[in-house]
Parts: structure tokens; C-alpha cells; sequence
């Protein structure tokens, strides 16, 4: 959702929406991306604006943190993965507050594979799957995100 431009005048000049270089995770093109930021009054980011793209897809929205930390359950989720990336057992998971946005990664031994859904919670709902090398790839996200959302 757009703000009209009196209203994002105002909400950056609070300081509660910021824009920054987006934060890639995956390519440009076949990736999940956080584009801005609200900001809650202590300045820790409440909501992200998403962006899941893949050819012949582009879906956005803003997705809520979760139980009022921050997204420090996001950034340990890419930590975890980054201290792991040789490999482990099973599934890992994070959700945001209402559900917009889940992420769901496996280590396959090679790559790391992310399902990603992004949803509006009445019209649409969108699925995809992201690859990451587990290397310096992932790393970047990795801190990327930590700069960006901590």
C-alpha cells in the first residue's frame, strides 16, 4: 500500500517510514526483498515492506514483525542458518505476526532451498522456492539484514 503524499511526507518526517537500498535475499530477479521500514516510537522497525519476485511475478506488501520485537526472530532465523551453513536436520521456520510472510528453509547438502509465502489475507496468496549458496550468499543476506532490521 502506498501512502498518498501528504501522509509519507509526514510518516518520514516522524521518522517512522524509511527507504534504503533494498536487502536482497536470492538475485533481483528470483528473490525476497525489503524495500522500507515503519519504524514504532522507540525506533525499532514494526513493519517491512516485502517484495517476492520471480520472472513473470512481483508481489509486495508490508508485513508486520513478530510479538513486538523487532525482526530479531528474522534476523536469528538468517543468523542460525549463516552459523549452520555446513548443514543440519530437518526444517527451520519463521512466520511474521499475522501470517503475511513465512519462511521455511531445509539444507540439502549443496544449497539451502527457502519456501517462501507472501500473502494478502483475503485475495491472493503466493508460494515460491529461493536457493541460496551457503557460502558468501547467504552471509550477505545475513548481514544485510542484520544492518538493515537491527
Amino acid at each position: 500500500m502506498l501512502l498518498p503524499m501528504s501522509a509519507r511526507w509526514i510518516a518520514e518526517r516522524r521518522g517512522r517510514l524509511s527507504r534504503h537500498e533494498p536487502v536482497i535475499i536470492g538475485t533481483p530477479s528470483s528473490g525476497l526483498s525489503v524495500h522500507a521500514l515503519k519504524r514504532g516510537p522507540r525506533g525499532v522497525a514494526e513493519e517491512a515492506l516485502v517484495r517476492l519476485s520471480q520472472p513473470g511475478l512481483h508481489a509486495e506488501r508490508w508485513v508486520w514483525a513478530s510479538d513486538g520485537d523487532g525482526f530479531d526472530r528474522l534476523t536469528d532465523f538468517f543468523a542460525g542458518m549463516n552459523d549452520d551453513w555446513r548443514g543440519w536436520t530437518g526444517e527451520r521456520t519463521w512466520e511474521s505476526l499475522e501470517g503475511e510472510l513465512e519462511l521455511t528453509a531445509r539444507h540439502d547438502g549443496g544449497h539451502i532451498q527457502i519456501d517462501v509465502m507472501l500473502q494478502d489475507e483475503l485475495t491472493w496468496r503466493v508460494t515460491t522456492e529461493l536457493s541460496l549458496e551457503p557460502g558468501e550468499q547467504l552471509a550477505t543476506a545475513t548481514r544485510n539484514l542484520q544492518d538493515l532490521l537491527g
